[in-house]
């Protein structure tokens, strides 16, 4: 070993030994969607806000800032924090990085592409923003839409900031993977197309999950429904930006499209890929609809072999004869708890799902499948059914199509709730300003924990540190810069609950509800209500004492004590 190296791997070893046991060396940056590949959204190193610092959290100076897009813009990616910068990406096609504190709090430290003229860079961009030129759709386009990923050893020896975006040199807006070197905002590599403007597909929300020196995104359709698209999942060398053309996934087979994946992947604790998949078009007008696709992965969560694709495991709530758009837009949560591991999400019609990770596959399950499909079943859903795949026209597309939080065996998430299945008497229907609190390793009779009711508008993306729920209200597909808010919510582990209400809110909480069967759970407080301007899209990030989030009204705010 020569000196050089002796030297460098005793630094190593001593920086290893000073941060055993010290909080400073913990990683308290936010680096992708949902903070990192598990999606928990749960930021396990927060010293600073608890329930009791919270009440003071605010944007204006000296507590935080705000940033808004110059010229207009919104976004609907949520935003990254990492060495001392929060990375977002704005509908308007260009990805900004904004200093997080110190002097330059709040201002620009790069923007991409940048806005002074410059020749072509090794990505070929000049100035031009990164859009689809037509055809874009909703708020799922026509810019950015999609998380950054923070990624180490990228292109060699870079720390990169990873995100999918239209390229406006290729076809007028060709779907890649970018990734841009975190400190100077210079291009490393853009990836082989993925979504070709010549198709129907682009990568919208779907933000990468970075595994085995790989960044896996999916792609979802151009323009909502119209027509839709098949839905897929790749794999983007890290090394790069080559696409590895030995995993290849499609949620559908033959020419029946469907299945585009509006989430972003997940990855379990052995490795593999967990994926969440949108509507087919079996009741919808376009080329080669109406047929069942085979095989039919469309409405399902999916375990995939993290080397080929391959599925490993498949839930589909819902049978597809009976598809009327109720998908999964929300991604997977993933991970251990006390009770194993497990892989949980919340589809469009309000119910929640959670399957066994297990180790390996294939796996399935003859009491949920049917017909041409090969599926297993969760380990539980809430509220609780018979029997799924449900068999009945009832699952629409509805506004539960946001994931949750889990800290621990505590998931926080908005879903329908019992009020999907009411006892006798009492008629179905949807919540959408309200959240649960639900402990996922416990029995049905009691998985609710507590609910927040009569929010002030739709619950939204929720983060959870140290107690504290972190919630945004939303408007799907409103990108004005009308009010809503960010609440800061304190769990009944850390401040008793503000009163009492029925787990099946349409009975009185009290004897009435006990007596009918259901049980009475707490209230929790808000311990801070901020008003905010424009709808939020995202999840909010957590990092270092203060709270990001991005706005639909083209607004990035910083809120500290």
């Amino acid at each position: 070993m020569t000196n050089s190296r002796l030297l460098t791997a005793t630094a190593i070893l001593t920086i290893a030994l000073i941060c055993v046991g010290s909080s400073g060396c913990r990683d308290t940056s936010w680096r992708g969607y949902g903070h990192d590949t598990t999606q928990f959204s749960r930021q396990p190193h927060e010293s600073t806000l608890n329930a009791s610092t919270v009440a003071t959290l605010d944007f204006h100076p000296p507590h935080g800032w705000e940033f808004t897009i110059p010229g207009g813009g919104s976004f609907t990616a949520s935003p990254s924090v990492h060495d001392n910068t929060v990375y977002v990406g704005s509908l308007n096609g260009h990805f900004y990085a904004i200093y997080a504190t110190g002097p330059n709090q709040g201002t620009i430290r790069w923007q991409y592409p940048p806005v002074a003229p410059i020749p072509p860079d090794a990505c070929g961009t000049t100035t031009a923003p990164l859009l689809i030129s037509a055809g874009s759709g909703n708020p799922s386009g026509p810019g950015i839409a999609s998380s950054a990923a923070i990624a180490e050893d990228v292109g060699g020896e870079h720390t990169a900031v990873i995100f999918g975006a239209p390229d406006p040199n290729s076809n007028g807006g060709d779907g890649r993977l970018w990734a841009l070197d975190e400190d100077t905002g210079q291009c490393i590599w853009k990836s082989g197309i993925i979504a070709p403007t010549s198709g129907t597909s682009k990568i919208g929300y779907s933000s990468p999950a970075i595994a085995h020196h790989r960044a896996y995104v999916g792609v979802s359709t151009k323009r909502p429904d119209a027509p839709i698209t098949v839905g897929k999942v790749f794999a983007i060398n890290l090394s790069n930006g080559s696409i590895d053309p030995a995993f290849n996934f499609s949620a559908v087979g033959g020419l029946a499209p469907g299945g585009g994946i509006w989430s972003s992947p997940a990855i379990t604790p052995s490795g593999n890929v967990v994926v969440t998949t949108g509507n087919s078009c079996i009741h919808e007008f376009g080329p080669n609809c109406n047929v069942i696709p085979s095989p039919d992965y469309t409405n399902s969560i999916l375990k995939l072999d993290w080397h080929n694709g391959n599925v490993l495991w498949q839930v589909q709530p819902v049978a597809i004869q009976h598809d009327f758009d109720p998908d999964f837009a929300a991604s997977a949560i993933v991970g251990r708890v006390s009770c194993g591991s497990l892989a949980i999400s919340v589809q469009k019609d309000g119910y929640v799902h959670a399957v066994d990770v297990k180790t390996g596959g294939p796996f399935s399950n003859p009491a949920c499948s049917y017909a041409g499909h090969s599926l297993e079943c969760p380990r539980w859903s809430f509220p609780p059914v018979s029997s799924l795949p449900f068999q009945d026209d009832g699952h629409g597309d509805s506004a539960f199509k946001r994931q949750g939080a889990l800290d621990g065996d505590h998931l926080f998430i908005a879903g329908g709730g019992l009020d999907l299945e009411p006892p006798p008497g009492h008629t179905a229907q949807e919540v959408f300003n309200r959240l649960h609190s639900l402990n996922v390793c416990a029995s049905d009779a009691d998985r609710v924990r507590w609910i927040l009711p009569n929010l002030p508008g739709n619950a939204g993306g929720v983060s959870v540190a140290n107690g504290v729920i972190y919630l945004g209200t939303w408007t799907p597909f409103d990108t004005s810069t009308s009010p809503h808010h960010l609440l800061a919510i304190a769990d009944t582990d850390v401040l008793p609950p503000a009163s009492f209400v029925c787990s099946y809110p349409s009975i009185p909480a009290g004897l009435l509800c006990s007596s009918a069967g259901f049980k009475n759970v707490g209230v929790p407080v808000i311990v801070k209500d901020i008003t905010l301007t424009g709808s939020i899209q995202g999840i909010p990030a957590i990092s270092k004492g203060r709270v990001y989030v991005a706005t639909a009204g083209g607004h990035l705010y910083a809120l500290g004590q």
